[in-house]
């Protein structure tokens, strides 16, 4: 199932990730971690936030605390 990710900055606009759609939502890992390239978290933090990125269910925002830049997947119609 193909899966689209959907950013929303944090001023509020929301764009769609130019790879979308992705083959899976693993493949999206890449794109989320260069979003947060500038994030004053640890790479650590960065990496169990991206996890709950793609652990959530699809339509599920989740927003990181430190950038307010929210993620969202949906299935790619």
């Amino acid at each position: 199932m193909a899966f689209t990710l959907f950013i929303t900055s944090p001023r509020g606009r929301e764009y769609r990730s130019l790879n979308s759609p992705y083959e899976s939502r693993e493949m999206a890992r890449s794109t989320i971690r260069m979003m947060l390239i500038d994030s004053p978290t640890s790479n650590e933090e960065t990496q169990v936030f991206i996890a709950r990125v793609l652990d959530a269910p699809p339509g599920e925002t989740v927003t990181h605390e430190a950038t307010g830049i929210s993620f969202r997947t949906e299935e790619a119609s």
